[in-house]
């Protein structure tokens, strides 16, 4: 597979996967934290699912294009997903920076207690903050959320699925099943 069409794959999973993220454009003197903390989620947590979904795109497991799989994907993923980010965040915000020997979440509650309340309706830091919608909007096409509905009797038998892995093996498992299953009920329409 060829770096280009690599590279848009890995700027598509980045849309399914943290569609509501704001860029910051123009001169911010925060640029290199937001890029540091950016890079920070991606290896610590993010990347282990963008090559899973990867792996099992490129063995035929996964059919990005197809609503069920990716209903079957957020079914089993996001809770797995939700709770690592979860926990990178609670250690991230509590480990030590060395340059000013205090935590990032002492650093917010300090600030937050010193913020005057009384802003004008605009600050130039929202003046450089474009919606990430709107940037991708120019320049390629935006997957809409997935509208894509289960029967109730489709959703039950996902309940009995169990979503709660450690390894990524058993996560394909879980999917493969929970994509039969949706298959399966898809089938045969109530």
């Amino acid at each position: 597979m060829g770096f280009q069409k690599k590279f848009e794959q890995i700027k598509e999973w980045k849309i399914l996967i943290l569609p509501d993220i704001c860029w910051i454009t123009g001169k911010s003197v925060h640029y290199q934290r937001v890029e540091r903390i950016r890079r920070d989620v991606y290896e610590g947590v993010l990347s282990y699912f963008h090559d899973l979904f990867f792996y099992m795109e490129e063995e035929s497991i996964l059919d990005p294009l197809d609503e069920r799989h990716i209903y079957a994907l957020h079914f089993v993923f996001l809770s797995n997903i939700s709770h690592k980010l979860d926990t990178w965040n609670e250690a991230w915000a509590n480990h030590r920076l060395r340059t000013v020997r205090s935590t990032p979440k002492r650093l917010f509650l300090a600030g937050a207690i010193n913020v005057n309340t009384d802003r004008p309706s605009q600050t130039a830091d929202q003046a450089d903050t474009v919606n990430a919608n709107q940037l991708l909007n120019e320049s390629r096409p935006i997957f809409q959320q997935s509208t894509y509905i289960v029967s109730q009797q489709c959703q039950q038998e996902l309940e009995h699925l169990d979503t709660d892995f450690e390894i990524s093996r058993a996560g394909v498992q879980i999917f493969i099943q929970a994509v039969h299953i949706i298959l399966r009920h898809d089938s045969f329409p109530n």
